[in-house]
């Protein structure tokens, strides 16, 4: 019989076992969910099929009792063979083994598992949880072919309502207590919808696993249990083998009972403004699809725009070597070692987003998603193949490779331009009060000359376009971000820059030489610290006239 097939039989039969498959001439299956002991078992050896205890068994006496209190029922009809014993073991097995494995299965079950069903329910073994509502699987009912599909604000209660379960390959539930009570105050804390981070989801074979996402469910598992609540909760089902994890189970469910007693919580009001991001790993291949976010593991926090396009753009790539490949070089641009932000975030996600958006006299919004919706894949007729691959920072992303590299290419031109003098003197000097607002924007329109032009007359190109920005500064009373925005794209400096074939005439076309009156100390302050940036790089400038025209603005 082919393993398959085995399998199919023992799922039919054993619905909620686990069984241990070791080749078709030997394999194991537990004779009850609720006795949670591998020691009782189903086994095939040498094509007979026997029930056994084991004699190292916590359970052996009682169910060897039970067995040989029934035994004339059990031999009814001739259908099992003398019972074998050896020392504290025993074994029973059909009279005829000639049968085939299934139909030795099947008579054996019929004969043993009623009574190993009726001691399971007069030891009080069955669990109150059987009787909960099963759940309905609402939320992923619409599911498509994707390798991966993302849930935004998915409610605890809705996630409950998924056949969730533990794969084997998940550590072991070890929750201690400072993780847990964190987890109480931000339940108990939070007046309305609590974001409580990602769950990552493989589905498979009509089956949930829980691949990031444990410590969390199965915690808050325990609390919905100490609050009573009646519907669905899947992971109660969940066994623990580990002897570690049933102890931290143990000691958890004391604390949650101790936390309900101290607060008045309402079960139906946690389950529904508890909330994830849910992302659902759709996929056989389980360890290509993970990488799609294997960098994707705190509590707490939503998956950023970069998670978000790792996934997008993976899914244009049909090479699974390539796919895991590129996936890894993105892990290692988005990685942090501390709170600052990657190169990454900062070419892609500030300047060349801010330049991208400048180039069409558009601004950068708010708006959630900003940064993914700017570098998804552009739209392309089916009929027309997609080429001209130049990696400028304003081209169309094509979807797949094209992007990784984009992304690369960007991210390492940034990282040349951030060790030029003119860009740290603008940081150093201006990145203090409210002045900030204006040099992160200077800081991105010089970005946009050096990725033209590099390092050619950049402390006249700085001097250029920070005097045309600051003229903002010096006529308005009030820094406020969307309006230094909107005055920057108004500005078309970045465009200018695009249009000009050379330093000369894009320097040029934005020189200004008039005196701006200053009036309030903010603007004396903010004179004063252009100054000292122009002083710490005066030997950088090689144009006479735009020399001139700084020693006259700063009476030099």
């Amino acid at each position: 019989m082919r393993k398959d097939d085995l399998e199919n039989i023992v799922k039919t039969l054993f619905p909620n076992h686990k069984y241990n498959w070791q080749g078709i001439g030997f394999w194991q299956i537990e004779a009850s969910p609720f006795l949670l002991d591998q020691n009782i078992h189903y086994e095939l050896s040498n094509n007979r099929v026997e029930f056994h205890i084991e004699s190292y068994s916590s359970n052996w006496k009682d169910i060897r009792g039970t067995l040989y209190e029934n035994w004339d029922l059990l031999i009814e009809n001739n259908i099992l063979s003398d019972k074998w014993w050896r020392r504290n073991d025993c074994s029973y097995f059909l009279k005829d083994t000639s049968l085939s494995i299934e139909e030795q299965l099947k008579r054996l079950c019929n004969v043993l598992q009623p009574i190993i069903d009726k001691y399971v329910e007069n030891k009080g073994l069955r669990p109150k949880h059987i009787d909960r509502p099963a759940p309905s699987n609402k939320l992923f009912n619409d599911i498509n072919n994707d390798l991966v599909s993302l849930y935004n604000r998915v409610t605890l209660e809705e996630l409950f309502d998924v056949p969730l379960q533990i794969p084997d390959y998940q550590r072991i539930y070890c929750w201690d207590k400072r993780n847990v009570e964190q987890l109480f105050l931000d339940v108990f804390e939070a007046a309305d919808t609590y974001h409580l981070g990602t769950i990552i989801i493989h589905k498979h074979d009509e089956a949930y696993d829980i691949v990031d996402g444990q410590q969390r469910l199965v915690t808050l598992t325990l609390l919905m249990e100490a609050l009573q609540y009646e519907y669905c909760l899947p992971l109660l089902k969940q066994r623990f083998l580990s002897e570690q994890a049933k102890n931290y189970i143990a000691y958890n469910k004391y604390l949650c009972k101790q936390f309900v007693s101290s607060y008045n919580l309402d079960p139906y009001h946690i389950v529904k403004n508890i909330c994830f991001d849910v992302l659902v790993i759709n996929s056989e291949n389980f360890e290509l699809a993970y990488t799609f976010f294997s960098n994707e593991n705190s509590r707490g926090k939503s998956l950023t725009d970069f998670n978000l396009l790792k996934a997008h753009h993976l899914r244009y790539i049909e090479n699974e070597s390539q796919q895991e490949h590129l996936a890894t070089r993105w892990d290692n641009l988005t990685s942090k070692t501390d709170d600052n932000e990657t190169d990454l975030e900062q070419s892609l996600g500030e300047h060349i987003l801010r330049l991208r958006k400048w180039i069409l006299a558009e601004i950068v919004t708010t708006e959630k998603y900003v940064v993914r919706n700017e570098y998804s894949a552009s739209p392309e007729i089916d009929s027309v193949p997609a080429y001209g691959e130049r990696f400028h920072f304003n081209e169309s992303i094509i979807g797949g490779v094209h992007f990784f590299l984009y992304s690369e290419k960007m991210t390492e031109r940034f990282r040349e331009y951030a060790n030029t003098c003119e860009h740290k003197t603008l940081v150093k000097n201006l990145n203090r009060e409210s002045h900030y607002r204006y040099s992160r924007l200077i800081d991105s329109l010089l970005f946009g000359y050096y990725l033209k032009f590099g390092q050619q007359y950049l402390a006249e190109a700085l001097y250029v376009i920070e005097k045309t920005v600051s003229v903002h500064r010096y006529t308005n009373t009030r820094a406020l971000d969307y309006k230094i925005m909107e005055y920057v794209a108004d500005s078309r400096i970045i465009m200018m820059i695009e249009r000009s074939t050379s330093p000369t005439f894009f320097i040029a076309g934005l020189r200004r030489s008039e005196y701006v009156q200053l009036e309030d100390r903010i603007r004396k302050r903010y004179y004063e610290c252009t100054k000292n940036m122009y002083m710490q790089i005066l030997d950088r400038f090689t144009i006479k006239e735009i020399l001139n025209d700084l020693k006259k603005v700063y009476e030099l």
